[in-house]
């Protein structure tokens, strides 16, 4: 209905007035926005402020009923750049650095521990002081001092953007009036709607004096997210402990994996002196290991010969955030001060809600 910089209304009428913007009746981008005394305003809408959108607003006397802001949460996507720093050798042409695979150190190529000479008549690498070849411990071959990789001890600096998506707010603010500065007196809100926050009033600093506010409501927008969120992850693991319930070998036909067996469930037996042979005894001490077809006498106290050394205990811990899930879920957003909302001060004196 209105667009320009400072507006004055007196006993107007706004009504069924649409912004696709903000502002559905009244939008003002002066400092010293809006004076409107006795004036009512009914059914508008818009994307911030159903019915009034400006920075110093002053309403007097003034009915908001049924306005509504349609704002919505929208997916973001932008760049952002992190910067690492990362100090220790690096490989350079110009370096006066060579890797030692002997002890596992950056050295000049004069320290290097392993040094030969090529001995070609008897084909072998004669070991000596000062050389022309080094042993490569990770390759297994003799290479040429010459021809190893320099490097340099350097500062390195590397830049990385990564696309980050994340959800915002656009619009939905404010039901009947967004502002900065807003004075209210003597006004009534009904059954003003906004579907992110603040169902009449939203606004940064606020003033309400004698005034009324029914039925207005902030819904919150509800959406359906699909997200990766971190789990509590229960990890088995086995320790050694030689009076332990459990057992690590082969111990079930048809296994190609060792594999950890409790002991209860194992079949025991016991040896019958009498035919030098091993049976099958529920109270026996021995267990049979499969794949060395041999038979450990756990009651044994030495445990060089008995299975005592592959006893172990079972441990159950659970770690926090070590895996991912992806869930769905309904996320309302929003849904903030009913009434009013202020980002950041509010005052009210003599009014009803």
């Amino acid at each position: 209905a209105i667009y320009g910089g400072h507006v004055e209304t007196t006993d107007d009428t706004f009504t069924r007035n649409t912004a696709t913007g903000d502002g559905g009746a009244i939008y003002s981008d002066s400092a010293d926005t809006v004076i409107s005394d006795g004036s009512i305003f009914s059914a508008n809408s818009a994307a911030n402020g159903g019915a009034i959108y400006g920075i110093t607003v002053t309403v007097t006397d003034g009915q908001f009923t049924n306005n509504k802001v349609l704002g919505e949460v929208q997916t973001v996507t932008e760049d952002v750049t992190t910067t690492e720093t990362e100090e220790g050798y690096f490989a350079d042409p110009s370096g006066e650095y060579v890797f030692d695979t002997w002890t596992d150190e950056y050295v000049l190529p004069a320290d290097l521990a392993d040094q030969f000479v090529y001995n070609a008549g008897t084909g072998q690498y004669v070991p000596v002081e000062a050389g022309d070849y080094t042993y490569d411990w990770y390759g297994g071959e003799y290479v040429l001092i010459s021809e190893l990789t320099r490097y340099s001890w350097q500062t390195v600096t590397t830049t990385t953007t990564t696309t980050v998506t994340s959800q915002q707010f656009v619009g939905g603010s404010g039901g009947a009036i967004y502002g900065t500065n807003l004075t209210i007196t003597d006004s009534g809100f009904a059954s003003n709607t906004a579907n992110v926050r603040g169902g009449a009033v939203y606004g940064t600093s606020i003033d309400v004096i004698g005034s009324t506010f029914t039925n207005n409501k902030a819904v919150g927008i509800t959406e359906t997210v699909t997200e990766e969120v971190p789990v509590t992850v229960t990890v088995v693991d086995y320790e050694y402990d030689v009076n332990g319930d459990y057992v690590w070998g082969y111990f079930r036909t048809g296994q190609e994996n060792e594999e950890y067996f409790a002991i209860a469930d194992l079949t025991k037996y016991s040896y019958d002196t009498a035919t030098s042979s091993y049976v099958e005894d529920e109270n026996g001490t021995f267990i049979h290991e499969l794949d060395y077809n041999m038979y450990y006498d756990l009651s044994n106290p030495n445990p060089t010969y008995t299975q005592a050394l592959r006893r172990s205990r079972q441990v159950i811990t659970t770690v926090e955030g070590s895996g991912t899930e992806t869930i769905t879920h309904e996320v309302t957003t929003g849904g903030d001060g009913g009434a009013i909302l202020a980002s950041s001060t509010l005052s009210v004196t003599d009014s009803d809600f």
